[in-house]
């Protein structure tokens, strides 16, 4: 028991240094870590999917696309900031980086679906199809609009303001959630997908999260505190159905880690789970209170 805690405790903490490093350096960093990281959970996912009957994906290819389209969107984001945005406005580089990004993507997705036309190896073309474009719409698209969120203050060229307090508020709603949870927790929240998961633990964990948001908002007042409280909020509740959705992926294929690349926490889909559902939930919430 002691060694397994201690495996956990170290590669927790090595785990949180990369994020936090990679996020606060500069957008450099940021791109290479998240690339890799969506390179590692495409791969693992990809991996998952090949384990049902009749699928056959080439999970380093397609690993590969979508590591390269967040690289891309990164880019295209910088080329909209202000120091280079007032040159791309004049020239329109806009368009000219967004437009290929779009149909190299399509393109992509036109070769994927052309190759199944040759598809020899008895697996199913529709189940490959289906694997390979819910990996891209469940993890790529995901992490690729963490680009907008470092580049949303049109004020800065790279900013970690919105990215940083995700991933801190989606850990204190995890030790919120466990710790309510392992005390009082009696009402099983969705016993179906998730036995261990609690309505005490839900509470608990979205509590810790909104006053982690406040006391964020007293250092970072990008937001007032009102509006950090409900950054807190929107993220911790998408944080949740990211949670028991990957846990419902991993019961229907009949597996208790995604992986087992970070040990003693399981695979990268365990860690991201719940990242995967607030970075699209806190784009929307930032794009709405800016627009009002």
């Amino acid at each position: 028991m002691l060694p397994n805690l201690i495996k956990r405790a170290i590669t927790g903490l090595f785990f949180v240094l990369v994020m936090c490093g990679g996020i606060l350096y500069n957008g450099l960093t940021f791109a290479i870590l998240f690339s890799i990281i969506t390179y590692m959970s495409l791969n693992e996912f990809y991996s998952l999917m090949n384990q049902k009957r009749n699928t056959s994906i080439n999970r380093w290819f397609h690993s590969l696309v979508g590591a390269l389209f967040f690289l891309a969107v990164f880019y295209y984001n910088i080329l909209s900031s202000t120091a280079i945005g007032l040159l791309s406005n004049n020239l329109n580089l806009d368009n000219i980086i967004l437009l290929p990004i779009i149909s190299l993507f399509v393109l992509y997705f036109m070769y994927t679906f052309a190759k199944e036309l040759y598809n020899q190896d008895g697996s199913s073309p529709l189940t490959n199809l289906s694997m390979i474009s819910m990996g891209h719409l469940y993890i790529t698209m995901p992490f690729s609009l963490l680009s907008f969120l470092a580049y949303l203050n049109v004020d800065t060229i790279y900013s970690w303001h919105f990215i940083l307090p995700i991933f801190i508020l989606i850990w204190l709603n995890d030790t919120g959630a466990y710790l309510v949870g392992s005390q009082f927790g009696k009402h099983r929240l969705f016993e179906r997908i998730s036995p261990k998961k609690s309505w005490e633990g839900f509470w608990g964990g979205l509590v810790f999260s909104v006053i982690g948001a406040v006391v964020y908002g007293i250092f970072v007042p990008d937001l007032s505190l009102i509006q950090w409280a409900g950054f807190g909020l929107i993220v911790a509740v998408a944080g949740v159905f990211g949670d028991l959705t990957e846990s419902m992926i991993k019961r229907l294929l009949e597996v208790k880690d995604s992986g087992n690349i970070l040990p003693g926490h399981g695979g990268m889909l365990d860690r991201f789970d719940a990242i995967l559902f607030a970075i699209p939930a806190a784009l929307i919430y930032l794009t709405v209170i800016n627009i009002f």
